[in-house]
């Protein structure tokens, strides 16, 4: 029992230091951060910060998580009773939201690294996974509605997922990210019809 409140009162902590972290990073840039800038933004000692994140990489990863954890519960707000297509066009109108508001939390690490989002989604805690499901599970009944020859929902899911990585670093990098995201979409849809 001892050891569950203490687990329990370990991830409170985690959790309010994050919010408090996402302001940070969203605001500074993870380049532009330091353990003891964020411990005196947070209001904590820098030992206390080390004992739950052994590293500002380490910080950083959790806040991705959080960050991943906080879009995947709007989102599924978002799309509940709603068909694939539609929650395909929210998912993807909501993620460049995201992007465009939360720009400096990004923008250091992703142009430091043209790899990033790769290697972010291959790491072992893989915290874009559920992005990956959520989009297998839209494509495969979007294959089926739409008629696609290409009907590999997962293969589909990785394409996808890329295609719009794609646009986001094209937009870090100083381009636009597109308006109209059913252009995307039906473009995207469009090239695995006969």
């Amino acid at each position: 029992m001892k050891n569950i409140v203490k687990k329990k009162v370990q991830e409170f902590k985690k959790n309010t230091i994050l919010e408090e972290v996402s302001i940070y990073f969203e605001e500074k840039g993870y380049n532009n951060a330091t353990i003891q800038d964020i411990s005196q933004h947070i209001g904590i000692s820098v030992g206390s910060l080390y004992k739950l994140f052994t590293s500002k990489e380490e910080l950083y990863y959790a806040y991705i998580a959080h960050q991943r954890k906080l879009f995947y519960t709007h989102l599924e707000n978002m799309c509940r009773d709603k068909d694939s297509l539609t929650s395909l066009k929210l998912f993807v109108t909501y993620k460049f939201e995201a992007f465009r508001n939360k720009k400096m939390a990004f923008l250091d690490p992703i142009l430091g690294d043209p790899l990033y989002l790769v290697k972010l989604n291959m790491s072992n805690a893989n915290p874009l996974l559920s992005n990956i499901k959520i989009l297998e599970n839209w494509f495969k009944d979007i294959c089926i509605k739409e008629n696609l020859k290409e009907t590999d929902s997962l293969k589909l899911a990785y394409l996808f997922n890329a295609t719009i990585n794609g646009y986001v670093e094209y937009w870090l990098n100083g381009g636009l990210l597109p308006e109209n995201v059913e252009e995307i979409i039906n473009h995207f849809i469009s090239s695995f019809k006969d």
